[in-house]
């Protein structure tokens, strides 16, 4: 596998921990991810890994006659790896905005919770 293979295709941290999120782990781990939905998870990764190698071979095949980054002639492979260094940031930032989100969206819950919870009365 080609190194521009793997950095594409690879799962940006802040990826899996949102889709761990999403999976009902409370703190972002695969650990943390409940028995009865680890299968489901596993589904999304795969999901992800598969959409995002056939992003590559697309792009592959855009710049040469085949689906592999060896096979791009020479004079356009560093073209071609500019795209995907760029698609591959955009990714990743997406990424980081998706986590980010859910992490505010689940402290602004845990904040109404609060609030319509059952105040202590002090002694």
């Amino acid at each position: 596998m080609s190194a521009q293979r793997e950095l594409f295709t690879a799962m940006p941290l802040s990826r899996l921990e949102f889709l761990c999120r999403l999976h009902g782990s409370a703190d972002g781990s695969a650990d943390g991810v409940p028995e009865d939905r680890r299968e489901e998870l596993q589904e999304h990764i795969d999901f992800h890994d598969q959409l995002r190698l056939a992003t590559f071979e697309n792009l592959c095949r855009r710049f040469g006659p085949t689906g592999f980054f060896e096979d791009i002639p020479a004079e356009k492979q560093a073209e071609t790896a500019l795209w995907f260094e760029e698609l591959a940031a955009h990714f990743n930032n997406d990424c980081e905005f998706e986590l980010r989100i859910s992490r505010i969206e689940k402290e602004e819950e845990e904040a109404a919770a609060a609030a319509v919870a059952p105040k202590r009365k002090r002694r």
